[in-house]
């Protein structure tokens, strides 16, 4: 359980879960006031992989003061697939010419959401607009 700013300002939550070997902690993201009686959930679907890591992006609301975060049971023992894609740009000269090509590659790792594992909480402000 973390415990969150009180503060008007609204700020941006990161929860990040990075694999280890083949395993993810699958997180079940909660809310709560500051009493710890829930205020609202994270839904399952929101969190993807970006980049390299599991992870979800919300913005605080009014009354939250603590973030919860557990495994998912109903996660557990699944399979999830990452699919990455790496491009490269190779730019070559041809007498007076010049050309440009793109190569690709795509990979796929496959993980089995876990219990256990690694995770990162971020807050950040969110900055007015001037």
């Amino acid at each position: 359980m973390f415990w969150l700013p009180v503060t008007d300002a609204n700020y941006i939550i990161s929860v990040a879960s990075t694999p280890l070997g083949t395993g993810v902690f699958a997180p079940h993201v909660t809310l709560l006031d500051a009493s710890g009686a829930p205020l609202r959930e994270i839904a399952r679907d929101k969190i993807v992989f970006r980049g390299n890591d599991l992870s979800v992006l919300f913005r605080s609301h009014p009354n939250e003061r603590y973030l919860l975060v557990a495994s998912d049971p109903g996660s557990v023992g699944q399979s999830v697939e990452q699919v990455k894609e790496t491009t490269g740009t190779t730019t070559m000269a041809g007498g007076l010419a010049y050309f440009s090509y793109t190569t690709g590659d795509d990979t796929t790792k496959s993980y089995v959401y876990a219990h256990s594992g690694q995770i990162t909480v971020t807050v950040s402000a969110i900055e007015p607009a001037k």
